[in-house]
């Protein structure tokens, strides 16, 4: 946690962020912001416990950037 913390206050004020979370299910805590405060204040709620779902996370994290979107038909993401 201490990491994402000392991500979120080095970003510029012009730096897009959002917080994506998982254990077994992936939630967008904060979608993509510039708001620092919105994340610091997310990030201030967590606590880490159980099994992950990482390669949903990272599936939901590519989809938050803006103008692009990839398609995954079960084979490989394109």
């Amino acid at each position: 946690m201490e990491a994402s913390r000392q991500l979120n206050n080095s970003l510029r004020p012009d730096d897009g962020a959002a917080l994506v979370t998982f254990s077994s299910a992936v939630q967008v805590r904060v979608p993509l912001t510039r708001d620092r405060s919105a994340i610091a204040a997310a990030l201030g709620s967590l606590s880490g416990e159980g099994p992950t779902a990482i390669r949903d996370a990272v599936w939901a994290a590519l989809q938050l950037k803006p103008g692009r979107r990839l398609a995954n038909d079960g084979a490989g993401v394109h």
